[in-house]
Order: structure tokens, then sequence, then C-alpha cells
């Protein structure tokens, strides 16, 4: 078809130029996509707080399958991260008590566990996620620990 009309070579290459750059940009694209911070929430890395959990059980709330105290590793508005000896059962419900570096406490706050990676033989990281606050008043002193 260019062989017939040479006045057209011109415009045929900057077309090719800018499919190319299209893809190229696409895939650019795509690819900061896989990288992208995918949590709601801006998580913070804390030092000497300790989180104490109850895994409680639908039916029979007062008896907990479960508890101890751990170390945790980071906190935001929308969860907890903590290492456990205890490898915890994925989507189980926990009753937890949080006292932040000797600033406040936070009581009664329910989770679910929504990841559990074994770290080496007998450790496991715990993600958790914040379903229900018994204190809005805890929600709003997290709020600023956060914002500073």
């Amino acid at each position: 078809m260019l062989r017939y009309w040479p006045w057209l070579r011109p415009l045929y290459n900057q077309y090719l130029v800018m499919v190319n750059m299209y893809k190229f940009l696409r895939f650019i694209d795509k690819k900061m996509n896989e990288f992208k911070e995918k949590r709601r929430f801006k998580r913070i890395k804390v030092e000497h707080t300790d989180a104490n959990y109850h895994l409680v059980d639908f039916t029979f709330w007062a008896q907990p399958l479960a508890s101890g105290v751990n170390q945790l590793r980071d906190i935001s508005l929308g969860g907890i991260s903590f290492n456990s000896k205890d490898c915890l059962p994925k989507d189980s419900l926990l009753n937890l008590n949080i006292k932040i570096m000797d600033l406040f406490k936070i009581n009664d706050l329910c989770g679910r566990i929504v990841r559990v990676r074994q770290l080496d033989d007998k450790d496991y990281e715990i993600g958790v996620n914040f379903s229900w606050w018994s204190s809005e008043q805890d929600k709003v002193k997290l709020f600023e620990f956060l914002k500073n």
C-alpha cells in the first residue's frame, strides 16, 4: 500500500511510534500497579507494645479457645500484625487488649485473623483486621497516635 502512496510513509511511521509508545506505557502502568500499596490505612512499626489476645468461639464467647501476649510488629487504624509461637487459624475472631508504649490502652477490641505466615519452625506472623471497637474514644486515641 505504501508503495503506491509514498507520501503516507511518514504518517505511517508516526502511527507505529505512537502505537508502540502506547503499548509501552500500558506495560509500565501494569508494573507500577503491582507494587502499589493496597492497604487503606498507613501502618507504622511499633516497639515495646504488647497485644493481649483471646481466640474466641462464636457459640460460647465467655470461654476463650486460646490466649496469649505478644509483641506487635506494626499497627494501623485498620489492624495489627504480631509474631506468635502459636499457629492461629485464619478467619477466626480475636478479642484484643493493646497497650501502646505506656501511653494508652485499647480494651475489648475485636478483630479477624486475615493472614498467617510461617516465619521459621516455631514463629508465625499473624495479621489481624479490626472488626469492632468497644469505644469510639479508643479509635480516636489510636488515630491521634498514628497521625503524629
